[in-house]
């Protein structure tokens, strides 16, 4: 009986060690994901960095059903039965390889129709530029997935921690060289060489029969599907900026507005993200084990734990629009003020229906997932089409917070039908109130220069005084922050 302990104890271990190394590299990568286009701005004049963001928008949609749909793929068969890894390995690499090829020369053969479509014929060869980026970053997603199967942590985080340094740095180096299609190299490069680490830590894998390749292809398709919509949600009010804009201002259009989402993402990307990764194996497993409650219980703490961080943040970041971007990007930015002070709380309420949107996929309802990121689209692009040729980049932000703000309303009435799991509405209520006592204390200390991060912290301390007071927030909450400081150190 004194064997299957020590066999525990060492698979406790590689797992805690596992997770700080993970936990470090996503670290890195949100803070080199921040860095990038507040850096990347400041060598691109505003509407080079559209052009910018716009291409890599469009290739972004297509290289992240690549990425998504073979990590969890990869990972899960190979996690099942790691002595056939290394056939499901070499396997993936087969498909992935056929599938990006294939991707990248459809991307690069539809870039004409893509140019068409945003009104600029000049984005043709950046386009077919951008697709070097599809064919190198689906091997990577292989590399990845077999890593995270086989537990071997430590190699999955120095991929992740490599990839996201050459990214940072070719892309910065290359546009400095070469601009927009400097940056582009810079970005298909970054794949390449994490692709070239990659083989040297996993391989090639073996020729093997006991696993059908269809396996691999039709559980990446459901992965696809609710990775599509969300890609799609996140750049269709840029791309129909970039339309919809007029012809001679188009591109600086879009580089404003990306400024904006660049700033206003950042607490989706720092709370949302992580939260999610948490919360799709919770719901997973309680729902394995009949526990409708407690799959109910996490989705409904993981809710009210982002409405209350990125809420925070949205607020600060509206009330203090203008002087955080001149202290963040240059001074040609200032015209993203105006877009900044709305499009926080769209990512505030993107959030939220990423949550109940993961809660979905988490108890094997992928597709009900992705036909309420459908309807959302729709409502999205409809209102953008209406309201950005009159309001131009303010249009496009209420467009864009409206139709998240009613995926969010259609998401949480499914989650209580399908999940009993109420919506947080007195957290909500208590969130708002405490975000319209920030802005106003906002409003009564206009500040210009680097004090404004001072002041984001101040106003941070008044909008959790609040919560306090209102007993939104309370010992339970700071004992669980105190749990989880034990338990990292």
């Amino acid at each position: 009986m004194s064997g299957p302990a020590p066999h525990r104890e060492r698979g406790a271990v590689s797992e805690a060690r596992g997770t700080v190394y993970l936990t470090a590299a996503k670290l890195w990568f949100l803070a080199t994901g921040a860095l990038l286009p507040i850096l990347l701005a400041r060598i691109l004049p505003p509407d080079r960095y559209g052009v910018y963001k716009v291409v890599t928008g469009a290739m972004t949609v297509v290289n992240a059903l690549l990425v998504t749909g073979a990590v969890q793929s990869v990972s899960k068969f190979v996690a099942e039965d790691v002595g056939r890894s290394p056939e499901v390995h070499r396997k993936a690499l087969l498909l992935q390889g056929a599938l990006g090829l294939g991707a990248a020369l459809v991307f690069a053969g539809a870039a004409p129709l893509i140019a068409a479509g945003l009104r600029d014929p000049a984005l043709v060869p950046l386009l077919r530029l951008a697709a070097l980026a599809i064919a190198t970053f689906g091997l990577y997603a292989v590399f990845m997935g077999t890593m995270a199967g086989r537990g071997h942590y430590g190699k999955q985080a120095t991929l992740d921690f490599v990839y996201s340094t050459s990214k940072v740095a070719l892309i910065l180096l290359c546009a400095w060289i070469g601009s927009v299609a400097g940056a582009l190299v810079g970005f298909a490069g970054a794949g390449l060489l994490v692709g070239v680490l990659g083989l040297l830590f996993a391989g090639t894998g073996r020729a093997g029969r006991s696993f059908p390749m269809s396996r691999l292809l039709v559980f990446a398709a459901g992965a696809m599907s609710f990775t599509l919509v969300i890609n799609l949600l996140l750049q269709a009010d840029l791309l129909l900026v970039k339309r919809l804009s007029p012809a001679g201002a188009s591109d600086l259009q879009a580089g404003l507005y990306s400024a904006a989402l660049d700033l206003s993402r950042l607490p989706y990307q720092a709370l949302a993200v992580p939260v999610a990764l948490v919360l799709l194996p919770s719901v997973s497993r309680a729902m394995a084990l009949g526990d409708r409650d407690a799959a109910a219980a996490a989705l409904r703490g993981a809710i009210r734990y982002v409405l209350i961080g990125v809420g925070l943040c949205a607020t600060v970041l509206a009330s203090n629009a203008l002087p955080l971007l001149l202290v963040v990007f240059k001074s040609h930015y200032a015209g993203a003020s105006v877009p900044l002070r709305l499009a926080p709380f769209g990512v505030l309420a993107f959030s939220v229906f990423y949550l109940y949107a993961t809660a979905l996929v988490g108890i094997g309802r992928p597709l009900h997932a992705a036909a309420l990121g459908a309807v959302t689209l729709a409502l999205d692009v409809a209102l953008n089409a209406a309201l950005i040729p009159r309001y131009g980049l303010a249009g496009a932000a209420a467009a864009t917070t409206t139709a998240l703000a009613a995926g969010a309303i259609l998401a949480a009435i499914h989650a209580r039908s399908t999940l009993r799991a109420p919506f947080p509405l007195a957290t909500l209520l208590r969130v708002a109130a405490a975000g319209a006592v920030v802005t106003a204390a906002s409003s009564l200390w206009p500040v210009a220069g680097p004090i404004v991060l001072v002041k984001g912290g101040v106003l941070t301390a008044l909008f959790g005084a609040v919560l306090l007071l209102l007993r939104e927030v309370g010992r339970e909450d700071l004992a669980r922050v105190r749990e989880v400081f034990r338990g990292a150190h």
